[in-house]
């Protein structure tokens, strides 16, 4: 996507996560981070941190209102802000706020928080929604602005493959029980697609019709896999949606956070973990 198309797709996020909103409490992992992922991001931390964390209150900002976040102790000692450009993911998933909590409306990418406001900033998969380089740029020099001096970034984070299935034989993994849950089939389904792009990025209409085309029969699928119908209709979120989701590889995304240096984080043991690596951003001198 272009730079002439920033706006239109900051509307088209917007409405897609409106759509979210209302399966988001039917979604399971890999889409959503689970406790082994949050265990994986404060070792990441922790581990970009020569003098450990610190004594005093340590100040959180997410990226996205994602619960698991809100209600995970990253420290002995924390408060947490979180920032949604959707209304209404704030209002369905956010539990609510708190002397030590809370969730502003805003851009992540202009943010209306002060210099030096957070020591921690985290993110689940976010990157997706970010389709062009330049933005991934922009989101590093906001996140760099608020961070303090010592302060790091860790995310989970979908990445792409030069060895992605094919569209094909994710099929036949589905028919012959290759596939763990309908939500890790989706993210599978959006790998297979973004492998075709350039840009690795897939239109999420394009998912929703593909995915039309090859599972029509949406009962059948759901017992194979074990999972109620609804489960399987949260792909309805998709439906005729303009966004687009992208999935660099992580050199893409350390090329991109040019003032920072990246670090893997651990490894991750369930079912397509190595495709949500887990990684720090520690900010250069």
């Amino acid at each position: 996507m272009d730079e002439g198309g920033d706006l239109p797709a900051a509307g088209c996020r917007i409405q897609t996560w409106a759509a979210h909103a209302a399966h988001w409490n039917r979604l399971g992992p890999p889409l959503r981070p689970c406790r082994e992922d949050l265990d994986r991001m404060v070792r990441a931390w922790t581990d970009s941190l020569p003098a450990g964390i610190p004594s005093r209150r340590v100040d959180v900002l997410s990226l996205g209102v994602t619960p698991e976040f809100a209600a995970f102790r990253w420290a002995p000692e924390t408060s947490i802000t979180a920032i949604d450009s959707s209304g209404d993911m704030i209002r369905a998933v956010w539990p609510g706020e708190g002397p030590h909590r809370r969730a502003v409306q805003g851009d992540w990418l202009q943010t209306p928080f002060a210099d030096e406001s957070f020591d921690l900033a985290v993110c689940d998969a976010g990157l997706t929604q970010l389709a062009a380089e330049h933005q991934v740029k922009a989101l590093g020099r906001e996140l760099r602005r608020v961070l303090r001096p010592d302060g790091r970034v860790v995310m989970r984070h979908f990445a792409g493959a030069e060895d992605d299935e094919r569209i094909e034989d994710l099929v036949a993994s589905a028919e012959t029980g290759g596939v763990g849950s309908f939500h890790e089939l989706k993210l599978r389904l959006l790998f297979a697609m973004a492998h075709r792009d350039p840009g690795r990025c897939v239109r999420l209409g394009d998912a929703w019709t593909t995915f039309e085309r090859l599972f029509p029969d949406r009962p059948r699928l759901a017992s194979r896999l074990g999972c109620a119908p609804e489960i399987v209709g949260t792909i309805d979120a998709y439906r005729d949606r303009d966004a687009h989701y992208a999935f660099p590889p992580l050199r893409e995304v350390a090329q991109a956070f040019e003032s920072f240096d990246l670090q893997l984080g651990p490894r991750g043991d369930y079912p397509l973990a190595e495709r949500c690596p887990v990684f720090s951003l520690t900010p250069r001198p």
